[in-house]
């Protein structure tokens, strides 16, 4: 039995029952397709992508004195996750390190241009828990069980996000 905020999904030949955030609506009793917004408001880590949404895009838009309050998020979100990891490559951190880099080599002003890519990674982030930067970090030897093949690059972009797991079910080393 489904609770009002949980939908049935189809996933290939599997039935997969996933908590969707389905914006305020509850659930009418005839069949409903599950919303494609995939909002983990109960996390800690979606709201820090959250805010870092929010003042990464404002910095795009042209307030760049938030770009230093960004740059706190990510470092405070990266020593939460490590300490919460007790200092563990894993994923969680190896994603929060990759993001802080990316938004460490925008600082120079020719490089502000690059920072459009974030901005749309951690919207798709937060919307719908869509995280490119997990798919990329899947695709690097340590990360990874499989042998990298066209098959594996497919699955590793082309899986649809499931709720709270960044690299989506894709088998890894770490």
């Amino acid at each position: 039995m489904h609770t009002s905020t949980q939908t049935a999904v189809h996933h290939g030949n599997a039935l997969a029952t996933s908590n969707w955030f389905m914006l305020g609506r509850q659930p009418q009793a005839k069949s409903r397709e599950p919303s494609i917004f995939m909002l983990e408001y109960k996390t800690a880590a979606w709201w820090y992508w959250v805010v870092s949404t929010i003042t990464l895009n404002l910095t795009v838009l042209g307030i760049y004195q938030l770009f230093p309050v960004t740059l706190g998020i990510a470092v405070v979100q990266l020593l939460h996750f490590a300490i919460r990891d007790r200092g563990r490559p894993t994923m969680t951190v190896q994603i929060r390190t990759g993001y802080l880099l990316v938004l460490l080599l925008t600082i120079p002003e020719p490089m502000h241009w690059f920072l459009w890519v974030p901005a749309i990674g951690t919207l798709a982030r937060v919307l719908f828990s869509y995280c490119l930067m997990a798919r990329m970090l899947v695709l690097l030897p340590v990360n990874r069980k499989e042998l990298l093949s066209m098959a594996f690059v497919k699955k590793a972009f082309l899986t649809p996000p499931r709720q709270a797991t960044p690299i989506h079910s894709i088998p890894l080393a770490c």
